[in-house]
């Protein structure tokens, strides 16, 4: 479930992104409709190079270690793109195709930003999935530590521990039985991915 909810929210955020800093813009400008065309144009070719290296390109070259591999299909795909934006631009405007160098560099420049938000955007969530890896190992160590632990020896002390508890404090004798209850139905009955949280608070009291 908390998966699927983080799916959705990454999609939203992608939607809004979009729909913010491209689509919605030139609706509110006061500019023809072959200018707007040209403006989504441009919007839809960031796309396409964004996501081609969201899902595709770097996972398979920057991530291998085939970084010229990167760069080489990365300039080849903004080139294209910045070529045929501006093939598309001169049949709108006046003068043949190659002479808009100044809104060639801008698409070829955005396209590097785009590329390089890509990355950028990959390369936090790598590490914040070892970093959680990470996370799960060391708990996974701790509750191996703990169930080495689970041994006759130490339930005799526990238990010796509880009655002498119950003498005088029978609200912590409570809470002890509760505890040791906790740990023996992990030990012997749950899944460890269900228990870890709360057997490292165990642990932790």
């Amino acid at each position: 479930m908390d998966n699927n909810f983080g799916i959705i929210r990454i999609v939203l955020v992608h939607v809004l992104f979009w729909l913010v800093f491209v689509i919605l813009p030139p609706l509110f400008a006061d500019i023809s409709m072959k200018v707007y065309s040209s403006f989504w144009l441009t919007g839809m070719s960031m796309m396409v190079i964004f996501y081609s290296n969201y899902f595709k390109i770097i996972e398979s070259t920057l991530f291998h270690g085939k970084r010229l591999s990167f760069y080489l299909i990365n300039f080849g795909l903004i080139l294209f793109f910045t070529l045929f934006c501006d093939w598309w631009y001169s049949n709108f405007e006046s003068g043949n195709m190659f002479n808009h160098i100044g809104t060639m560099f801008r698409d070829f420049s955005v396209g590097v930003l785009v590329v390089s938000l890509a990355t950028a955007l990959l390369f936090a969530r790598k590490v914040d999935n070892e970093r959680k890896k990470m996370e799960r190992i060391v708990v996974e160590d701790e509750l191996n530590h703990l169930r080495t632990q689970l041994h006759p020896h130490f339930l005799f002390n526990t238990l010796n521990v509880i009655y002498a508890l119950i003498g005088f404090d029978e609200a912590k004798a409570q809470e002890a039985v509760k505890c040791l209850s906790v740990l023996l139905r992990y030990v012997l009955y749950e899944d460890r991915s269900k228990g870890l949280q709360r057997i490292v608070e165990v642990q932790q009291e």
